[in-house]
């Protein structure tokens, strides 16, 4: 049976395809994972910080979302240690596959992608299930923490202070000011005495004190009426 050139490209075409979106699909999920477990490495001390001064039990049962957590990393951790995706022909095999025939070569490399495919698909399945359970185990920690969360706020004991009634100061001066006051008004009411008004007497120059500086007056007038 002859080998039909055209159909053989197109399946060596397919196959290199086929091979891409697996090399795409896995670093899809270890990109995906990298951003999930950084999340997670920023939400437990944000987690642990809103647990301060909680509750026994609270705290109890603050472990199982953290446990969920922490599974979720290691699951994620996983796909960075699984073995490495084959990804077509080798290029120590070039040498080798340039003095085939151009029917034999195109064989060749459709033999060597269907390998690489079936070798990957194990590798990429075992990536999947790891990612999705790290994914489900993210979203079942971080549901059970936020209602941790919400049922600390509102078990957490009250550290209200002691209410302790301050008098304002001026208020007390108002009080006291009014309280003089309405002595001062009864003293008023009192009869008063009359007496005479007191009169400022009248004085003569002579009895006051004048200043060194200036012309004394009496000598101004003396000279006024020599000139």
């Amino acid at each position: 049976m002859s080998l039909d050139i055209e159909t053989a490209k197109y399946l060596a075409e397919k196959s290199n395809q086929m091979i891409e979106r697996q090399i795409s699909s896995y670093r899809d999920k270890r990109s995906v994972a990298s951003t999930i477990m950084g999340l997670c490495t920023l939400f437990i001390p944000f987690y642990l910080s809103g647990l301060f001064d909680s509750l026994f039990w609270i705290q109890i049962v603050a472990i199982f979302p953290l446990i969920l957590v922490v599974l979720a990393i290691f699951f994620l951790l996983k796909i960075y240690y699984m073995n490495s995706l084959e990804q077509g022909l080798a290029l120590s095999k070039y040498d080798e596959a340039i003095n085939k025939k151009h029917d034999e070569a195109i064989l060749f490399e459709i033999a060597v992608n269907r390998d690489c495919y079936n070798a990957n698909r194990p590798i990429l399945d075992g990536a999947t299930k790891n990612y999705e359970k790290g994914l489900s185990l993210t979203k079942w920690g971080i549901g059970l923490s936020i209602i941790v969360l919400s049922l600390n706020l509102y078990f957490r004991p009250s550290n209200n202070p002691e209410k302790i009634e301050l008098v304002n100061p001026i208020i007390m001066t108002m009080g006291n000011n009014n309280n003089n006051s309405g002595n001062n008004q009864g003293n008023n009411n009192e009869p008063s005495i009359k007496t005479d008004p007191i009169v400022i007497p009248s004085t003569n120059p002579s009895d006051r004190e004048r200043l060194s500086e200036g012309i004394d007056p009496k000598k101004g007038n003396d000279s006024t009426i020599k000139k």
